[in-house]
């Protein structure tokens, strides 16, 4: 096995230098033809592979008459595959490891980046399988809507491959979905309907708007009361203010006894005169 990326870079600078040698259709043909050597499988990484197919392309542009020509044109194809391989195996490998919600969006990526890809019914088909699969191991209030998702994706899959090899499994995940949603219409939190139907008969008295009637009638009696009792207490007389000068102290009588005193003792001395 030779060294291929070293070769890849001697025939790349040889065609940089003498741009018009007669060995320089050759010389491009084994720059790309060592990056075809160097593409690995694709379960790592795909950098050569781009470049290969870069630097073949540049040769078919370069020179259509080439007799290489058709063996590049089979490498392109081989090498394309390689990279439909790889955008599956990535999406898969979501799949694989239980990441539904992920392998979901890169299946779906997969698809965009490579509409033609050979993979492609299969990954339609692992679509439906991820989202029923992401659908039965949420909690009951995303149930629903995850269910919902695994219906418009089996649609798309049937609408595209109705004669698939994976319609029957496919048709199971439907019929998965269609039972939950029937079964649930009505209750997209995910809880049972039977329950909330015993709960309903058992206790007819936790209906929302009775609870509201019987609430506001007793609040508004307990106002009038209210406004009754203020209304009695108001009507009742109050009790009469005393005035100012009742309020007051009664003066003493000692200055009035001492006037007193002061006359007798002034009649007193009258008489002894006389």
């Amino acid at each position: 096995m030779g060294d291929f990326e070293t070769s890849s870079q001697q025939f790349d600078e040889f065609r940089r230098r003498f741009g018009r040698s007669p060995f320089l259709e050759e010389s491009e043909y084994y720059f790309a033809k060592g990056f075809y050597y160097l593409s690995p499988k694709p379960e790592n990484d795909q950098s050569f592979t781009f470049q290969a197919m870069q630097a073949i392309s540049e040769y078919l542009d370069r020179y259509p008459k080439s007799q290489k020509r058709d063996e590049l044109l089979e490498n392109m194809v081989e090498l394309r595959q390689k990279l439909y391989d790889k955008a599956f195996l990535n999406a898969k490998l979501y799949y694989d490891v239980g990441y539904y919600n992920s392998a979901v969006t890169a299946l779906r990526n997969a698809i965009l980046k490579y509409p033609e890809s050979n993979h492609r019914e299969e990954l339609a088909y692992l679509i439906v399988s991820a989202q029923c699969l992401y659908a039965r191991n949420s909690v009951p209030a995303l149930q629903r809507q995850r269910y919902l998702d695994t219906q418009n994706a089996y649609y798309s899959f049937i609408d595209e491959y109705p004669e698939s090899k994976y319609r029957k499994e496919a048709d199971k995940m439907q019929d998965e979905a269609k039972k939950f949603l029937e079964k649930y219409k009505e209750k997209p939190d995910g809880t049972e309907a039977e329950d909330s139907e015993e709960v309903t008969e058992s206790a007819p008295s936790l209906n929302f708007s009775d609870q509201t009637g019987t609430t506001a009638k007793r609040g508004k009696a307990e106002r009038k009361e209210k406004k009754e009792a203020k209304a009695a207490v108001e009507k009742e007389p109050k009790p009469a203010k005393e005035s100012k000068a009742a309020r007051e102290p009664k003066p003493k009588k000692e200055k009035s006894e001492k006037s007193n005193k002061s006359d007798n003792s002034e009649t007193s001395n009258g008489t002894e005169e006389k």
